[in-house]
């Protein structure tokens, strides 16, 4: 059931991986592209339409199906009479040629008779306390959304033949095995017609009865279910969008209004003397140098996007860049009147006392 769930809420959720978007174009190609594709568009939408109708189509089909299934049984409720047993609903008829459960009511063949009813009840109950009419609803309205998917019928049909192994289980419990297996050899041939129902005898084959003499699984074994991890990983890359990254001016390198720092280069430069912090590793290695930088003031008058031009020692370099990306409060420079980014360059000077 999980695995139904999971499958219709990843289509839901979009995952955004970064992708960067480059697109040449001729005047040329705009031209033919843009003829071609509007024939194209036309065409298919007119494909698209048709194949919603089918859609749609179908499941409005199953959905009235589904109802009018449900309908039939709430009317045959009505009409009999139903006794009680453990808090469950028990309606006995001969209108019915196999037992099952719809909902928390079990529907009972009135010439079933001991040991042969006891048991069936047993399974039938097993059924609504685990509660699996739940599973067969959404099953159900999964198969009428997703009709045309052909794994949605297969997942539904093992589905079913799970909740009679957990049943079996059940009943298994405080019963014979061998009267049980001949219980059910006996319902063989008495098949349901209504999908909604649990009905007894579903899955009757040799894969049932093996699943009763299998033992409680190791929980080593249990582990093994860890494999999925994977494929649901790359089911989410499947699913995921390509999201262009923000595109970005680039940066000039000479402008009518050129940035600066208040007070000039001299109170620039005593901001990172101050600030800057001297690797103890290179101290202690008497590393030295002249570090050049370049980077970006913005419109706010901020250092961003440094990088090294010529470095030194990548301790010396880190701590450049650093105390780089710290500085605020430049008068940001001008073009044409606006603020726009543009390139800095900058020489820190490492050095060691005599």
């Amino acid at each position: 059931m999980a695995g139904i769930l999971f499958s219709l809420i990843l289509p839901s959720i979009t995952f955004y991986l970064p992708a960067e978007k480059v697109i040449y174009y001729t005047t040329n190609q705009i031209q033919s592209q843009t003829s071609a594709g509007s024939e194209a568009t036309i065409q298919q939408l007119g494909n698209n339409s048709v194949l919603f109708i089918v859609l749609i189509s179908g499941t409005i089909a199953l959905l009235i199906r589904l109802i009018f299934n449900t309908a039939l049984h709430l009317a045959k409720l009505v009409k009999m009479d139903a006794s009680r047993k453990d808090g469950f609903k028990i309606v006995a008829t001969e209108q019915i040629s196999s037992s099952f459960s719809f909902f928390n009511i079990i529907f009972l063949n009135s010439n079933v008779e001991e040991p042969e009813k006891g048991l069936i009840i047993q399974h039938e109950m097993g059924h609504i306390r685990q509660r699996h009419w739940i599973d067969i609803i959404i099953s159900e309205l999964t198969l009428a959304l997703q009709w045309a998917n052909p794994f949605i019928w297969i997942y539904s049909r093992l589905i079913r033949e799970n909740h009679e192994y957990l049943a079996d289980q059940e009943v298994l419990k405080n019963s014979d095995p061998s009267l049980y297996k001949a219980v059910l050899l006996n319902n063989m041939i008495k098949l349901p017609i209504f999908n909604i129902t649990q009905p007894f005898t579903y899955s009757l084959n040799k894969r049932r009865f093996d699943m009763m003499k299998k033992r409680e699984i190791p929980f080593r074994r249990k582990l093994k279910v860890l494999v999925i991890v994977p494929v649901i990983l790359a089911m989410v890359f499947a699913f995921s969008v390509p999201k262009p990254l923000p595109e970005t001016e680039p940066a000039f390198v000479i402008v009518e209004e050129m940035p600066f720092f208040p007070g000039g280069d001299t109170e620039l430069l005593g901001y990172i003397a101050k600030n800057i912090k001297y690797p103890r590793k290179a101290r202690e290695q008497n590393i030295e140098g002249r570090v050049f930088l370049r980077f970006v003031v913005d419109v706010e008058g901020n250092a961003i996007r440094p990088e090294i031009l010529r470095g030194v020692d990548p301790l010396l370099d880190a701590e450049a860049v650093r105390v780089v990306s710290s500085i605020k409060g430049f008068v940001p420079g001008k073009q044409n009147g606006n603020p726009v980014e543009v390139y800095y360059q900058l020489p820190i000077n490492f050095a060691l006392p005599n």
